[in-house]
């Protein structure tokens, strides 16, 4: 019995230090712009990953990116399909950042599926899970406060969407001074 269970600890390492490598080289073909290669090692470590009861955070990671890479090759309903599954699996509330991010993406995708409706819950959840954050990045909260403009003004809620800017306003303001709003 010790023999097996060292050999399965060994053999759970061995993949996850696999799965680390893969991750890297993922994240590194991503910035690079080179999406078809991400989305391939991001298939396999997704794989990897679902087996694993204890990866769930990094499960959840890999969907994400594997959405993101999807997306970026206009693959839609596909980056939609993993955005969701990742959405379900980040339930964490240090996980946070991840969630807005994911809420972002399917917004996007709302966006370009022209469901104004949804893209407007997806943003104004996203708004919501980054305000949870410790710290947050004013250009991904501007960001995402336009796009969540965007998105009401396309539905047609134009007082809404005023307000809904004010705040990327307030901190483009804060970011870089006034002048330069």
């Amino acid at each position: 019995r010790v023999k097996r269970a060292v050999t399965g600890a060994m053999s759970l390492a061995s993949r996850s230090g696999n799965a680390n490598l893969a991750s890297k080289r993922a994240e590194t073909a991503l910035e690079r712009g080179d999406f078809g290669e991400a989305e391939d090692l991001l298939k396999t470590l997704v794989e990897d990953f679902k087996a694993q009861p204890s990866a769930k955070g990094r499960y959840a990671k890999a969907l994400l990116m594997l959405a993101s890479a999807q997306w970026r090759q206009q693959k839609a309903p596909e980056a939609r399909e993993n955005a969701e599954a990742a959405r379900v699996l980040l339930t964490d509330p240090k996980q946070a950042p991840e969630l807005a991010e994911c809420l972002d993406l399917l917004g996007s995708i709302a966006i370009q599926e022209e469901d104004a409706a949804g893209a407007v819950r997806f943003f104004g959840e996203a708004i919501e899970a980054l305000e949870k954050t410790r710290r947050q990045d004013p250009a991904i909260s501007t960001g995402l406060q336009r796009r969540y403009s965007a998105a009401l003004r396309k539905q047609g809620d134009f007082e809404r969407a005023t307000q809904a800017i004010e705040p990327a306003v307030r901190l483009t303001g804060q970011q870089h001074g006034q002048d330069d709003i």
